[in-house]
């Protein structure tokens, strides 16, 4: 399908061949709290104290470490792919990382958060026009790493697992020429910082983690963008902050309440997500992000017959009883404008999850794409793209 008209740009390089030392997000410690972005010397510096990317040194090293992890640790784990993975499609593969790669290996071996990570400074890197920009935020006991462009309205993106902020890459080009585009890399994802802790996981921590975003960024309201977990978050931050949420824009995320019925009733989707046992199961050591799942009180049943014997979570106490803001409500219902775009070949989130979305959204618009999976961001930039400038247009 035609990608439409997008403002254009650099892309990630290939991996090169040369592999220096390998650098570990764990070996560049979190510093201390601070509520600015990070100010660094030379003439990237921001009045506002945010830094353009844009320092020889940090680029080479960023493209070096990025070029180490790729290529050393993503393409060893494509070199031994078994076969095509049916949670992983290839269509949807993130276009600046060309290869296929089996996602459960990467689930399993927990490299997706680096390589991910280090790839997104390296792409940033890549892009001095653009004018991107990156610092910290205080979240809710964490120190939050994100990226910025543009001036205007405010666009908030959150990535899912394992990504990171650059999932957005076309979508920030087209935002960034009218709007203030920013994009976090989640907690558990560095340079973000990334507890041990299950607890530090749960919605109300992510809740605070959005708040402090916004207040970081001095915004009252945002557009609030989100796919995979970050748009589970996003449905449950825009039900309870109403007023912090212009519109929002869901990208293949699953609604709590929809997918709780749909893993207690639907036998297809408890089958498409058996991955979230296993993450729960898997032994450590294990990426922090895998305390996502550890810590949502949905559990996925091994069988339709299993889910009859399971308890069903109070949704409402779990999202909503520790958060440090209390929610304007606990119902998971929607009354901002909404807009959901869902790709229908996605193998682990079925079409089922948009039946009975009208229940719980107000003002519902969905975008179906037969022939996308779960990026659809990324395999379909320009249908995405239009369909969100549209919703935002939209008066």
């Amino acid at each position: 399908m035609g990608n439409g008209a997008l403002a254009t740009g650099p892309k990630l390089p290939r991996p090169s061949s040369t592999l220096p030392q390998h650098h570990s997000p764990r070996n560049h410690g979190p510093g201390p709290l601070l509520g600015v972005e990070r100010a660094q010397s030379g003439s990237g510096s921001r009045g506002d104290g945010s830094s353009a990317l844009d320092q020889p040194g940090r680029k080479r090293e960023a493209q070096q470490i990025c070029s180490a992890l790729v290529r050393d640790r993503l393409i060893s784990c494509a070199s031994r792919r078994p076969a095509p993975n049916p949670l992983y499609d290839p269509l949807q593969f993130d276009p600046k990382l060309e290869f296929i790669m089996d996602r459960r290996q990467l689930l399993s071996a927990g490299m997706w958060t680096v390589a991910a990570s280090q790839g997104a400074v390296a792409w940033a890197q890549t892009a001095p026009g653009i004018g991107f920009s990156d610092g910290h935020a205080v979240g809710d006991g964490v120190r939050l790493y994100f990226v910025r462009s543009g001036e205007g309205p405010l666009m908030l993106f959150l990535h899912g697992h394992p990504d990171s902020w650059s999932l957005y890459e076309h979508q920030f080009r087209e935002f960034s020429r009218d709007h203030l585009v920013v994009a976090p890399n989640l907690r558990g994802y560095p340079p973000s910082d990334a507890p041990d802790s299950v607890e530090a996981y749960t919605m109300p921590r992510l809740l605070g983690d959005l708040q402090g975003l916004l207040d970081h960024l001095g915004r009252e309201r945002c557009i609030l963008v989100g796919n995979d977990w970050g748009g589970y978050v996003a449905w449950v931050f825009a039900s309870a902050y109403p007023k912090r949420v212009e519109r929002l824009i869901i990208l293949n995320a699953v609604h709590p309440a929809v997918f709780m019925r749909e893993v207690r009733t639907n036998p297809a989707q408890i089958s498409a997500s058996q991955y979230e046992r296993e993450l729960r199961a898997a032994a450590p050591p294990y990426p922090a992000w895998y305390n996502y799942y550890r810590a949502d009180p949905i559990i996925v049943p091994a069988s339709l017959a299993d889910s009859a014997a399971m308890e069903t979570p109070n949704l409402s106490a779990h999202f909503f009883a520790s958060a440090g803001r209390p929610p304007e409500t606990t119902s998971l219902r929607l009354s901002v404008p909404t807009l959901v775009i869902w790709g229908l070949r996605d193998p682990a989130m079925l079409p089922g999850l948009l039946h009975g979305l009208e229940e719980y959204v107000q003002d519902l618009t969905v975008v179906r794409i037969d022939d996308a999976g779960h990026y659809p961001m990324s395999s379909h930039p320009g249908v995405v793209t239009k369909a969100m400038r549209d919703f935002v247009m939209r008066p």
